[in-house]
C-alpha cells in the first residue's frame, strides 16, 4: 500500500482523529520494536509481550517446528511421537533445548520447511529472528493488500483499526511465539486475493501452502468449488500435490505414513491435543466441551467435545456454501473470505489466543458499531489464569462466544 493511500486516508479524518491515529500508530510501531528486542535477545524479559507472566516469554511454538526438522534430519520418521518433545529432551540445535515443550502437531510440509532451515543453520536464535521477520512482513503485507483491494469504507476502517490490531495480544503473542498461524492466515488471504486478480500460479501456490501447513484454509476450496471456479480449484490441488511430493523427497515416505496412520486419527479424535484439554485458553467448539465439564455440567467432557467439533464442521461447510452463492463487491468479498477462515479455524481441537488474529482482522473490515468493536477487541485479548479450572473456564466463555459470533454475524451481513 503506497504512502499516498495513507496520506489520503489521513486527509479524510478530522484534525482530532488524525492526532489520535498518529499517536496510536506510533505506539504500535514502538511496541512492536520492543517485542523485536526480546526476540533478538531473550534475556531482555522486560521487552516481552507480557513481562508479569514470565512463562509466556519462555513459550515458543516455533521450537516444536524446529525440533521436528531436527528429528527429520536424524531420520526419525514419526515426528508426532510426543515422547521426542518436552523439557526433559536435549536438542543438538544451539539454543533450542530451553524452549522444548509442546509436541509438533502439523502436517509434514511444515516439517520439511523446518528440515531445510536446520540444514541451513544450527542456530535457533537465527531461525527465530528470521521467522519473526517473515511472519510480521507476511501478515502486514496481506493486511494492507486486502484493505486496498476492498477499497472505500472498508479500506478506511481497516486503516483506522491497524494500530489497534498491531497492539493486540493475539498479534503480539503470535509473533513472539513464532506461531505459524500468522503466516498461514496471510498466505490464505493473499492466495485468494491473487486468484481473484487472475494470478493463478502465485495465488494457488500461496493457498496450497496455507492448506498444507494448517489444513483449515482448505475451506477456501469449498468456497471456490461452489462458485464453479474449477481452474482455481485444480491449480490449488496441483500445487498441494507438488508440495506433498517435495516434502516426501525431503522427509521420506515413512514420515507421511506416520502422519496418515498416527497423527491424522489422533487429530480427528482430539487425542493429539489431550495436553490442552484443561487449558482455558481454547476458543474452539471442541474446547467448549471441556469448559462445560470444568463448570460441572453433567455429561460434558470428551464425548461432548467430539460431537461439538463434528457438528461445527457441518455448520462451517454449510455457511461457506451459502456464502459462496452470493456475489459481492470487493469490500464485502474480503469480509466473506476472512469470516469463513475464522469459522474453519475453530474446528481445530485447540484454538488458543493467537487465533483471535483473524477475528480482529475481520472486525477491522466489517465495521460493526464502535461499542461492539471495543467489547470484542477487549474480550479477544485473553487473560492470565486467575483461579480454579471452573473460574478460568467461566471467564473464558465470553471470549469463545465472541470468536464464534463475530464471523457468523459478519458473514450474514457480507
Amino acid at each position: 500500500m503506497g504512502v499516498h493511500v495513507i496520506r489520503d486516508f489521513l486527509a479524510r479524518l478530522s484534525r482530532a482523529q488524525r492526532i489520535v491515529w498518529c499517536i496510536a500508530a506510533f505506539l504500535a510501531v514502538a511496541n512492536t520494536a520492543r517485542v523485536t528486542i526480546f526476540v533478538v535477545d531473550p534475556t531482555q524479559s522486560w521487552a516481552s509481550v507480557f513481562p508479569p507472566m514470565p512463562e509466556s516469554g519462555r513459550h515458543q511454538c516455533l521450537a516444536a517446528y524446529v525440533r521436528a526438522g531436527e528429528l527429520a534430519a536424524l531420520d526419525h520418521a514419526n515426528l508426532w511421537d510426543q515422547a521426542a518433545y518436552g523439557q526433559d529432551r536435549h536438542s543438538q540445535v544451539r539454543g533450542l533445548t530451553p524452549y522444548l515443550a509442546d509436541p509438533y502437531e502439523y502436517p509434514p510440509v511444515l516439517a520439511a520447511v523446518s528440515r531445510v532451515a536446520v540444514a541451513a543453520t544450527d542456530d535457533y536464535a537465527l531461525i527465530r529472528i528470521a521467522w519473526f521477520a517473515a511472519s510480521a512482513l507476511a501478515f502486514w503485507l496481506a493486511f494492507f493488500a486486502l484493505a486496498r483491494w476492498a477499497g472505500g469504507r472498508a479500506q478506511d476502517t481497516a486503516l483506522a483499526c491497524a494500530p489497534a490490531l498491531a497492539l493486540s495480544t493475539p498479534v503480539l503473542f503470535g509473533l513472539q511465539w513464532g506461531q505459524a498461524h500468522m503466516i498461514v492466515l496471510a498466505a490464505a488471504v493473499g492466495g485468494l486475493l491473487l486468484l481473484e486478480r487472475g494470478r493463478r500460479v502465485a495465488g494457488s501456490a500461496l493457498l496450497a501452502f496455507a492448506i498444507a501447513v494448517k489444513i483449515f484454509p482448505g475451506i477456501a476450496l469449498v468456497y471456490l468449488a461452489v462458485r464453479r471456479r474449477w481452474h482455481d480449484v485444480i491449480a490449488t490441488t496441483v500445487a498441494l500435490l507438488l508440495l506433498a511430493a517435495a516434502s516426501v523427497a525431503i522427509l521420506g515416505p515413512a514420515t507421511w505414513h506416520a502422519y496418515v496412520t498416527h497423527q491424522l486419527p489422533a487429530m480427528a479424535s482430539g487425542a493429539a491435543f489431550a495436553f490442552t484439554n484443561d487449558n482455558p485458553d481454547n476458543y474452539s467448539l471442541y474446547g467448549l466441551g471441556y469448559k462445560l465439564a470444568a463448570l460441572g455440567v453433567p455429561g460434558a467432557g470428551h464425548a461432548l467435545a467430539s460431537v461439538l467439533a463434528w457438528l461445527w464442521t457441518a455448520v462451517v461447510v454449510a455457511l461457506t456454501v451459502l456464502a459462496a452463492r452470493r456475489q459481492r463487491a470487493p469490500g464485502r468479498e474480503a469480509i466473506a473470505w476472512l469470516a469463513i477462515l475464522c469459522l474453519a479455524t475453530l474446528r481445530s481441537p485447540y484454538a488458543p489466543l493467537y487465533t483471535g488474529v483473524g477475528t480482529l482482522w475481520l472486525l477491522s473490515l466489517a465495521r460493526p458499531r464502535l461499542a461492539w468493536m471495543i467489547t470484542a477487541w477487549i474480550l479477544l485479548q485473553g487473560f492470565p489464569p486467575l483461579g480454579s479450572n471452573a473460574v478460568n473456564a467461566a471467564l473464558s466463555l465470553p471470549s469463545l462466544l465472541v470468536s464464534v459470533a463475530v464471523p457468523i454475524v459478519a458473514l450474514r451481513r457480507a
